[in-house]
């Protein structure tokens, strides 16, 4: 086809310009040249669109019509004379049987039986009894199941202390399948010097956690030795490693960051508070989601309303109605030539009262009563004896383990993350009047530049805690400056943000730790790149709500 039309166009084109030696180019030649040029100008036809919408319901279709009507009544014989009056109804039934006659009087009572003989009478009350004996001493006490117990381990910090062990505690272990919970609290700043880093971990056994992750923190050096060293460092973490139960020995230890030189020495600093503390807690095993949970997810929030189809045409007029019901039958006139049996009659009334029945027969005496015991009835029971002395108390049950419902989710943090979701963990929480407690712990360095502030927040199901507020904290001039020049060290600033949100159903939760811009600042960025990645976790633990 397009061959015909290309030939067409050459003939016309040809004759065209042989015409303007013959005759001039006119009108009509223009249209037939574009008849000729559409069909190549023209593209292929598209593939149809989509079905539009269902149009909304149209209106109800007019009325059917009324239907044909019904056949005639049926016409009854001509009218007869009346019949003979009916006959007589059957005699009633006879009337029930009158009520009985009252009964006969009462007789006579019996004579009184013979009284007790030899001492036949009643027994005084009884002598109060002896004092009870003591009691046995007690069981001892079963182990408890939901008490909370720490074991503290308290030493005053060395401030020029930059490497190796700073303190250790032993623990007893009760279960091999439970987790610990270890806390450290006091200050991060020993150790440090102008142009280096540290790092703080715990130990369990001379070996680091590893279920889920290490549990460390890393801080970098100050500007100077008037840098402020004063501040508080909190490092917390939950070790699920299956540690045998007994002793368990657990230190907190101090290293140079990896990739990173010491200096010759660290800073001698005088702290305000020079007290450390490590606080050790055995806890049931966490929660742990099924597969099936995880690939399901949690379900999404519901869509918007769609737009509502146009009007759709007008229904078709409705199918002609049913016939009509027959007629009402002809009028009857006259009865018939039987004579018909009347109904049968209404039953007689009730028949009168039987007569009073005669009075019954005198009864016969009683029985002559049974003699007397010699001895006398038995006597009230006697008072009741003293109560003996308590026994002596049982012996101290053994401390309980604490058994909370909780999660730890660890991960690898981006320093240069600049905002949205840090991290999510997906919670199981048990019951509607319970509280969660939130907790990060990791750097708070992330999204560095020199004059912004970073807003961290804690959402619950995409919505901030509203019960009893909002759980977040705000972070500015991340990068350290002096003089208008930024400062070259590893920037590394270990922190902790926790709080309590109440007012959660039970089921499913999603916890998301949120970065974002603070309002009305500015937000320029860098890109830092770092021999070290930090370890992030997040602790999620179902707790009692809070006094009111």
């Amino acid at each position: 086809m397009g061959h015909v039309i290309i030939t067409s166009l050459l003939l016309l084109i040809v004759s065209c310009a042989d015409g303007q030696q013959q005759r001039p180019w006119t009108s009509r030649d223009c249209q037939e040249m574009s008849r000729a040029c559409q069909p190549l100008s023209q593209g292929a036809k598209g593939l149809p669109g989509e079905d539009g919408r269902p149009g909304r319901r149209g209106p109800p279709g007019n009325p059917g019509r009324r239907g044909p009507p019904g056949p005639r009544g049926r016409t009854l014989p001509r009218p007869q004379p009346p019949g003979p009056s009916p006959e007589r109804g059957e005699i009633g039934e006879p009337g029930f049987p009158g009520p009985p006659g009252e009964p006969g009087e009462i007789g006579a009572k019996g004579v009184k039986g013979r009284s007790a003989t030899n001492g036949g009478f009643a027994r005084g009350k009884g002598q109060k009894g002896e004092r009870g004996r003591k009691g046995p001493p007690g069981q001892r006490g079963s182990t408890g199941d939901s008490a909370s117990v720490w074991t503290k381990c308290t030493w005053r910090i060395d401030s020029k202390q930059d490497d190796g062990l700073i303190k250790e505690c032993v623990f007893s272990k009760r279960d091999q399948q439970n987790s610990l919970h270890v806390v450290y609290e006091g200050t991060l700043e020993v150790g440090l010097c102008t142009r280096c880093c540290k790092r703080w971990y715990f130990t369990f056994n001379e070996r680091e956690c590893s279920s889920p992750a290490v549990i460390d923190a890393f801080m970098s050096g100050g500007i100077s030795k008037d840098y402020p060293h004063h501040s508080y460092g909190r490092i917390e973490g939950l070790c699920e490693n299956p540690l045998p139960s007994g002793q368990v020995r657990i230190a907190l230890r101090i290293e140079n960051c990896p990739g990173i030189s010491g200096a010759p020495g660290s800073v001698d600093i005088n702290l305000f508070n020079p007290n450390g503390k490590i606080l050790i807690q055995e806890v049931t095993p966490s929660q742990m989601l099924e597969s099936c949970e995880l690939l399901q997810g949690i379900e999404g929030l519901k869509g918007s309303q769609g737009i509502p189809g146009t009007l759709g045409p007008a229904g078709t007029p409705g199918l002609p109605g049913p016939p009509g019901p027959p007629g009402d039958p002809g009028t009857v006139y006259g009865g018939g030539t039987r004579y018909i049996k009347g109904s049968k009659g209404d039953p007689g009334s009730l028949g009168a009262k039987g007569s009073k029945g005669d009075r019954g027969p005198r009864g016969y005496p009683g029985d002559d009563g049974d003699l007397g015991s010699p001895l006398g009835g038995t006597g009230p029971p006697g008072q009741l004896g003293e109560t003996g002395s308590s026994g002596t108390s049982g012996q101290k049950g053994d401390s309980g383990v604490n058994n909370v419902n909780w999660k730890q989710c660890t991960f690898k943090l981006n320093v240069n993350k600049k905002e949205g979701v840090v991290h999510s963990c997906i919670f199981h929480k048990l019951r509607s009047n319970t509280a969660l407690h939130l907790t990060y712990q990791g750097d708070i360095h992330v999204g560095l530049c020199g004059t912004c502030c970073k807003k961290w927040e804690f959402q619950i199901n995409g919505q901030p805690c509203s019960s009893p507020g909002p759980i977040d904290a705000v972070y500015d001039n991340l990068m350290l400056v002096n003089n208008g020049r930024p400062n070259v060290l590893p920037v590394f600033s270990h922190g902790n943000i926790s709080g309590y949100c109440s007012a959660i159903p039970s089921g499913y939760v999603r916890v998301d730790l949120i970065l974002s811009n603070c309002s009305k600042l500015s937000s320029d960025s860098i890109t830092v790149s770092l021999k070290i990645v930090n370890t992030g976790r997040l602790i999620i633990q179902e707790v009692q709500e809070s006094q009111s």
